[in-house]
């Protein structure tokens, strides 16, 4: 091997080391850097009238003229041409359409821990925050339950069948036992954009592609369309990036962490299973250093100046617990971040021809047992 080559790999294993260390100073991190806000769980708001509230305990209903704040326990009905937006803290929007009736189950302030129990009709959602480890939205029906982690989804319920209707991330559609309300995990089903799930009297779980109707359901448009009316804030949390990978749709999140004397920032943007990461750190009499990374498909592509390194990931064996070091941080470690929604731009993740790119060769990631294996 040449003093030229040598050098053009060395330079490429610094890039990765230099993602490590800056990644890895805001994973340790356990500030946000935005404050909190203080705002009502859950605010209701009349659509089309008529739009009626039941407050928890009390059994007297009274009209939503305009908007009013729910709290947990409280149940929500529309009339024949009623219908209603429920809006949490967090940015998750919940729409309900006309005949319906929904109970807040369980709400924190936070709007992180989310039920909501659809006794009738139709509840159309758009889980906007990404939900980290231990958080949830969920609608449940008397005989299922939909738990989603960020996703735009349908939920119906008329006699004895529950409906799901998936349009962007994953839902798990999971049965309930009637006589006992317990959720019969074994027998849940994923469902995928574009699917549809059925549960109904036999209490089995059938997932389905969704038919051309399906796909142009008015109310579903209707919704989607009262969704991107709202104002997007931004979101601060904690979770992992396959948290906010998996939740699906386009997302850009921020980081800034002082530590050590070093200023270390970031942003991402990630649309599916594509992501782009830009990151600066600023230490003192060594001044700063900008580096990048791009993942697309089994490619990851990282580099600072005009000197970087491609490896290849084979994602078909990644096991989905095991970190994959190499890709310059852990995609299931927790880490705080500030995220809102963004129109996706192809552009960011496309790869600089500036940049001379070593390929470093494919990588496999650690199996269960953590055994790095290489090809």
């Amino acid at each position: 091997m040449n003093n030229s080559n040598r050098t053009k790999i060395i330079v490429g294993v610094v890039i990765i080391i230099v993602l490590i260390v800056g990644v890895a100073a805001f994973v340790k991190s356990r500030k946000i850097s935005t404050g909190e806000n203080i705002k009502a769980a859950v605010v209701a708001t009349t659509l089309e009238k008529t739009l009626l509230i039941t407050s928890a305990g009390q059994t007297t209903e009274s009209e939503i003229e305009t908007n009013k704040e729910a709290s947990e326990g409280d149940t929500l009905k529309t009339l024949a041409t009623g219908r209603a937006l429920v809006e949490n803290s967090n940015g998750t929007r919940t729409v309900l359409d006309y005949n319906s009736k929904l109970t807040i189950a369980k709400q924190d302030k936070d709007g992180t821990h989310s039920s909501n129990f659809l006794h009738s009709g139709t509840a159309w959602a758009q889980v906007q925050k990404v939900l980290g480890t231990g958080e949830f939205y969920e609608i449940e029906t008397q005989n299922a339950v939909a738990v989603v982690r960020g996703t735009k989804l349908q939920v119906s319920y008329n006699a004895s069948d529950s409906k799901v209707l998936v349009g962007e991330g994953q839902v798990s559609f999971i049965p309930i036992d009637q006589t006992t309300r317990t959720r019969q995990t074994d027998k849940a089903v994923m469902v995928n954009p574009g699917m549809k799930g059925v549960i109904g009297a036999d209490g089995k779980a059938v997932v389905t592609p969704m038919t051309e109707q399906e796909k142009q359901d008015p109310f579903f448009k209707y919704s989607e369309n009262i969704a991107a009316t709202q104002k997007q804030e931004p979101t601060a949390g904690k979770g992992s990036l396959r948290d906010i990978m998996a939740a699906g749709g386009d997302v850009t999140c921020s980081y800034t962490v002082n530590e050590g004397g070093a200023v270390s920032t970031g942003t991402f943007y990630i649309s599916g299973t594509s992501f782009r990461g830009d990151f600066s750190i600023q230490s003192g009499a060594a001044g700063t250093v900008d580096s990048h990374m791009i993942r697309n498909g089994n490619d990851t592509y990282t580099w600072s100046g005009n000197q970087g390194a491609k490896i290849t990931v084979d994602q078909s064996t990644q096991n989905n617990t095991a970190p994959v070091p190499d890709q310059g941080f852990d995609f299931n470690q927790q880490y705080n971040y500030n995220c809102s929604a963004w129109k996706k731009d192809a552009s960011k993740f496309s790869v600089p021809a500036g940049v001379n790119f070593i390929d470093v060769g494919a990588f496999v990631p650690p199996n269960v047992n953590g055994n790095v294996r290489t090809r």
